[in-house]
């Protein structure tokens, strides 16, 4: 305002049970386990080894791909 300069931060913000500085790796997997509980990304990924041309594999495998290149664009 009048002039000054001001760091804004937009876009999406999670919480995370991390005390420490986590690799892009671990960030990566807390959010594909925070999509995916309880057992429901073992779930797709049986079904991607029996049919690999499935929808909801494939919506997984998409959606993964794109959470690692979000995390890797964000930490790099």
């Amino acid at each position: 305002m009048d002039g000054e300069e001001t760091e804004v931060l937009v876009g999406k913000y999670i919480q995370t049970p991390f005390n420490y500085t986590p690799s892009y790796k671990e960030v990566i997997n807390y959010i594909v386990q925070q999509e995916y509980p309880n057992g429901k990304e073992a779930q797709v990924l049986r079904i991607g080894i029996h049919n690999p041309e499935d929808e909801e594999y494939l919506a997984y495998y998409e959606n993964v791909e794109e959470i690692t290149a979000e995390i890797k664009n964000l930490l790099a």
